[in-house]
């Protein structure tokens, strides 16, 4: 449900907001036992799939393979 609100805020230009969403729950597993970094970059690779795109998916991509 976070990573949903966030990945919304981005294309609605609240890209603080989902930088926020993005670094809060890092290191938390989710509820199929996937890291948050894990199922993150997931849904960005569907939403690239999808022709959406925001320069903060490739921060958030930069971050969290910087940091395991």
């Amino acid at each position: 449900m976070h990573a949903n609100r966030a990945h919304a805020l981005i294309f609605l230009g609240r890209v603080d907001e989902a930088r926020a969403i993005y670094i809060q729950y890092r290191g938390e597993k989710m509820p199929d036992g996937k890291l948050w970094e894990s199922s993150v970059l997931e849904d960005f690779a569907e939403l690239r799939n999808a022709g959406l795109t925001h320069p903060l998916m490739d921060e958030i991509e930069r971050l969290f393979s910087s940091h395991g």
